[in-house]
């Protein structure tokens, strides 16, 4: 089952939409600055970041742009990311 979620301000503007399916993110989800300016932009699959996700500042200049796989982070700004090792 498939619904579409919101979450507004205490003002009433629109503060996040995103999908929900099976009680987990699946689809576009967009979060918004109190301005109503775009805030950052990411896609989900199965409950986790899944594509693009691009960070905005609040007067809409891009602040950030992430890739992930199946919730693993690959790349920041276009340069590839590795999670630091742990050692035990």
């Amino acid at each position: 089952m498939s619904f579409n979620h919101i979450l507004k301000y205490p003002d009433g503007s629109l503060k996040t939409e995103m999908t929900i399916t099976d009680g987990r993110p699946d689809g576009p989800c967009n979060n918004y600055w109190p301005s109503g300016n775009l805030q950052y932009a990411a896609v989900y699959a199965d409950g986790v970041l899944h594509g693009v996700m691009t960070e905005y500042t609040e007067d809409g200049s891009v602040k950030r742009v992430h890739a992930y796989e199946m919730g693993e982070l690959t790349h920041i700004d276009g340069e590839a990311f590795s999670a630091p090792s742990e050692e035990v």
